[in-house]
């Protein structure tokens, strides 16, 4: 069984960032870092690779086919994940997969919040990306129980591994880990709890017990 992967997205500011980076280096798998392309992102993610070689860091590419494959040329070993917007054509998530795998980078397509998610995962499946990216909601404030049918929907229709992006509390892991996700994106679930290293590790205890226990279905 895949091992489901925790990337923590970290705070803007550069200084914050390696500080938290620095505390939740036992219980992140991989970090993301904020802001779409531009020079910020990549001086950041440089500083963090330099504080944690071992733990790849995600990006997220600018709009559009183009800029997303001249911001990809950029990264040279700072980043090894790109998080790309799904409303791409199949021959242009294509070209930009293979760019990607020229650097050694996954990319993860982005379908949150497009019209057709399924049809759409389908019809780019084509292109082979690494995963299909969610982010998940509850099904209503105050509730306890996700908004699954999009990603079940997504996991079926394309037939790829999917990421999950949920600022969720251990209770409700069980839920996203029935899709076995190849990782498991949160944020200020973390980063922004009282106790970011406690929050953190509840999150991937409660992860590992659910995994080991189902290791076997």
């Amino acid at each position: 069984m895949a091992v489901t992967l925790v990337q923590v997205d970290l705070p803007e500011a550069v200084a914050e960032a390696l500080r938290l980076a620095d505390l939740l280096r036992d219980y992140a798998d991989a970090f993301g870092l904020p802001g779409v392309g531009g020079e910020g992102p990549l001086e950041a993610a440089a500083a963090l690779r330099v504080r944690h070689p071992e733990k790849p860091v995600c990006l997220v590419a600018p709009p559009g086919a183009e800029a997303a494959k001249a911001f990809l040329a950029f990264l040279a070993g700072r980043a090894q994940v790109l998080r790309v917007a799904g409303d791409l054509t199949v021959d242009a998530l294509r070209t930009l997969r293979v760019a990607a795998q020229e650097q050694q980078v996954r990319l993860l397509v982005d379908l949150t919040g497009l019209p057709d998610a399924a049809d759409r995962a389908k019809r780019l499946s084509r292109a082979k990306p690494d995963a299909f990216l969610l982010e998940v909601a509850r099904r209503e404030a105050g509730r306890a129980d996700l908004d699954l049918a999009a990603v079940a929907a997504v996991r079926e229709a394309g037939e790829r591994p999917v990421a999950l992006a949920a600022d969720v509390e251990p209770a409700v892991v069980p839920q996203l880990l029935r899709f076995r996700p190849e990782r498991l994106i949160v944020g200020r679930a973390v980063t922004g709890a009282p106790d970011p290293c406690r929050a953190a590790h509840a999150l991937k205890a409660r992860i590992d017990a659910v995994q080991r226990l189902t290791q076997f279905f």
